[in-house]
């Protein structure tokens, strides 16, 4: 019986040990998301890394647009943007209304130009300024043979109405 203990305690002693002096980095996932999902749950995806997929347009500014929604999503991109079109979107979804006027996120990622006065005026209402802070962005090709449940998941309004069949664990 003391054996057992001795034991016990050298086990739960090691596994402390090896816990606190090797720390694991937790990565936080990115949530498939889609254009209509980010503009009626805005409180839920703030702040959230997400993969999203719409048509890129570039006019003044680039925007995100999808069948799906009826106004457009603005993009601040990070790094190359691809041209025109279907295109495939690692970003950070921003309500700037959710946010403090004081916050240093608005000028350092870019959001402050969003606004219409900048940061002078009225702040905005939660969901009438949101955009992505994109930092990784890829043109997209049409999809051959069955979707995955990831592609169903970025673009459920393409399969609206189709039969589609899940297969997995």
């Amino acid at each position: 019986m003391r054996r057992i203990r001795t034991i016990l305690c050298v086990g739960v002693v090691t596994l402390a040990a090896s816990s606190a002096t090797a720390p694991h980095a937790q990565v936080a996932p990115r949530r498939a998301a889609s254009p209509a999902a980010l503009l009626t749950y805005p409180v839920f995806y703030q702040g959230q890394l997400v993969v999203v997929r719409g048509n890129l347009v570039t006019r003044d500014e680039p925007v995100l647009l999808s069948p799906s929604i009826e106004r457009a999503i603005p993009l601040i991109v990070k790094g190359p943007s691809p041209i025109d079109g279907p295109v495939e979107l690692r970003a950070t979804f921003w309500d700037v209304g959710r946010l403090q006027r004081e916050d240093p996120r608005i000028a350092t990622l870019g959001l402050d130009r969003l606004l219409p006065r900048g940061m002078e005026g009225d702040w905005p209402r939660p969901g009438e300024v949101i955009a992505l802070t994109v930092t990784d962005a890829m043109a997209v090709k049409p999809a051959e043979g069955a979707p995955s449940l990831r592609q169903i998941a970025l673009e459920p309004s393409a399969y609206v109405g189709q039969r589609v069949k899940v297969a997995g664990q």
